[in-house]
């Protein structure tokens, strides 16, 4: 029961702090376009600076959590961002509100990377659950945060939003505490071995399948978030409205995903699941621009939805149960960083390479590149193999005690003299 009430304030807190980052982006891109001089372009600097913030916030946290005790970094760093984002309110002119913008996605990411990295010491028996369970509830706070911050910015009140933001980041930083068994913390390796165990981790098949996967789903996620919108124009011929149609089944899916992954990692292993998931994605995408009826549309969104969850989910409880703890955060930092990059790129290249070669043509490479993505996982030995990052500690822990040399007869009543 004890630890269901954790997990349960710990998915509470990061669903919160969810929706202020949330409202804080929808608040940025409203203020500079929608109610500000509608320059795209000082809108795309202000974004770039959110995703680079975000890439150098995966570090930062990453790093951060596995070197300082848990419970008084998640505290400690969710009271100073939540203070940097109050600060953001004097922010008048736009290279203070680029470089905030980018100051305040450090430190949500920074601090999003801590409350996933000690997620076993909330609950370490069944880590897909956790995740999933997690999942859930930031995946609300997505949904819900929206309309909040896009009506006050409409009603001229842009601090209300920064003090929303601030106060989720206070709150979230109070559950974590209080989920955190008292006394837990990220197992901390002596500084003599951080170097070798570093480089040992590298070695791992794990690290560098799930940076792999991790960068396709980038791909994908930063190649829909431009070519759905001109795909509704120009293939399905629709407007506004369908778009926002598609944008809600692929939120659907998004849930689905979440609610059926702990179901999917319990009836398959690692490999074969992720593949299944990728295979699904590049199915859905590659099938997409083929497509011209609206409710055949729907449909693909929603499994384009639920794959990419269902792989995030495996994949991060993946490298909860397998990786060194000592180094959790800079590994979710270092396997998510193609994601965050590739992300970005794909996000800013997507409307010039649509105009070169058209929304078919992209779709359907995006969709084949996570179609050969699965295929090699199918085809690798054991793609998620944690071993080589771990062996030393576990050789270290099975190594049998060396034999001790027996005392010859009577030399215990000789010594005994």
């Amino acid at each position: 029961m004890r630890k269901h009430y954790r997990l349960a304030l710990t998915s509470l807190g990061m669903g919160i702090a969810e929706f202020g980052d949330v409202a804080y982006v929808v608040s940025l891109a409203a203020s500079l376009y929608l109610s500000g001089s509608r320059s795209a372009i000082h809108l795309s600097f202000a974004m770039a600076a959110y995703g680079v913030g975000s890439l150098a916030g995966s570090w930062l946290g990453g790093a951060l959590v596995d070197v300082l005790p848990a419970r008084r970094w998640i505290v400690t760093g969710n009271l100073l961002a939540g203070g940097l984002v109050l600060v953001n309110t004097v922010a008048t002119t736009l290279v203070a509100v680029v470089a905030f913008a980018g100051a305040v996605s450090c430190a949500s990411r920074a601090m999003l990377v801590g409350q996933q990295t000690v997620l076993p010491l909330v609950e370490p028996d069944d880590l897909v659950r956790a995740n999933s369970v997690v999942m859930v509830s930031r995946r609300i706070g997505q949904l819900a945060s929206p309309a909040l911050a896009g009506g006050l910015v409409a009603a001229g009140r842009l601090d209300w939003v920064y003090v929303v933001n601030a106060g989720t980041f206070c709150i979230a930083g109070l559950m974590m505490f209080v989920a955190l068994p008292p006394g837990g913390r990220v197992s901390r390796l002596p500084r003599m071995e951080r170097g070798s165990r570093i480089r040992d981790s590298w070695h791992a098949p794990a690290v560098w399948s799930a940076f792999a996967v991790n960068s396709v789903t980038g791909v994908i996620v930063g190649v829909s978030s431009v070519s759905i919108v001109v795909y509704t124009g120009s293939v399905l011929g629709g407007g506004a409205a369908e778009y926002a149609a598609l944008a809600a089944f692929a939120a659907v899916g998004a849930v689905l995903g979440t609610l059926t992954a702990s179901l999917v990692g319990r009836l398959l292993p690692t490999k074969p699941a992720v593949g299944t998931a990728v295979a699904v994605a590049g199915a859905a995408l590659a099938a997409l621009p083929f497509v011209t009826w609206l409710p055949a549309a729907a449909v693909l969104r929603v499994a384009s939805g639920w794959s990419v969850n269902v792989v995030f989910i495996l994949l991060m409880a993946n490298l909860h149960e397998g990786a060194p703890a000592a180094l959790r955060g800079r590994l979710i930092a270092a396997t998510r960083s193609g994601q965050d990059t590739l992300m970005i790129v794909m996000t800013m290249a997507s409307g010039f390479l649509i105009a070169q070669a058209g929304v078919r043509w992209i779709l359907l490479a995006a969709g084949l590149l996570a179609g050969l993505c699965a295929l090699l996982l199918a085809v690798s030995r054991d793609p998620f193999d944690w071993r080589p990052a771990v062996r030393q500690d576990d050789l270290r822990a099975a190594a049998p005690l060396p034999p001790q040399p027996q005392p010859r007869a009577g030399a215990g009543a000789l010594a005994e003299r």
